[in-house]
């Protein structure tokens, strides 16, 4: 997706497709075709997807993802309230829940009787392409929340990922700093690149956990 990485004698040979985000009717459509999802479930997961058909499926093939994402979004939320030392030790958590989140889908793996899964262990346990999985699955559960933060902050409403979080975005979007949001968004971007250039996972969710803005005491 990045043609400047590719040498000129390899771009020449090349055709150029650009893509762009596919509708949330023609994502809901797809899911009830494979049969992954009810309705309801159907419509959240595309909301969710962000116009990427393969990030619903894979949602909706992961056991518990739902569940798993939904807790991660409100414990970002509630970190928006608290200081740095509470920040660094939730951190370890949300990667945690992660790591769950990210486990193969039903039926894909299978664990001997009476040895613990994986995922049952801390996150820092886990080998380094899975922390880096869960870092990575982190990351976007966080653009969605950032985003829909710096949409209710706005005022606005249309177009969340996740309505189903209204009630906590408007209860905290007011009491963050101005556009705190938006510019947090760039540097969920900026560490992304940084995990593909192999930042250590638990350093740079670190930094960004206590680069999430600060919102004012409720009055």
């Amino acid at each position: 997706d990045d043609e400047e990485r590719l040498l000129p004698t390899v771009r020449s040979r090349c055709a150029r497709l650009r893509l762009g985000p596919v509708g949330a009717r023609d994502i809901e459509a797809l899911l009830a075709e494979l049969d992954l999802a009810d309705p309801p479930t159907a419509a959240r997961l595309a909301r969710i997807a962000g116009g990427r058909p393969g990030r619903a499926v894979a949602l909706a093939h992961t056991s518990g993802a739902l569940r798993a994402r939904d807790e991660v979004a409100r414990s970002l939320l509630d970190l928006l309230s608290e200081r740095r030392a509470r920040r660094l030790l939730a951190v370890r958590d949300l990667l945690t829940g992660a790591a769950e989140a990210v486990e193969a889908p039903d039926g894909a793996q299978e664990v001997a009787e009476g040895e613990p899964a994986a995922t049952d262990a801390p996150a820092a346990r886990l080998p380094a392409h899975e922390r880096r999985r869960a870092l990575a699955w982190l990351l976007e559960t966080w653009r969605d929340v950032a985003h829909d933060l710096a949409v209710v902050g706005l005022g606005g409403r249309g177009g969340l990922r996740d309505p189903g979080l209204i009630e906590e975005l408007e209860a905290v979007a007011s009491r963050l700093p101005a556009g705190a949001a938006g510019s947090f968004l760039a540097r969920l971007a900026t560490a992304g690149e940084r995990l593909e250039a192999n930042v250590s996972p638990e350093l740079l969710a670190d930094a960004l956990v206590l680069a999430w803005p600060r919102a004012r005491a409720a009055a």
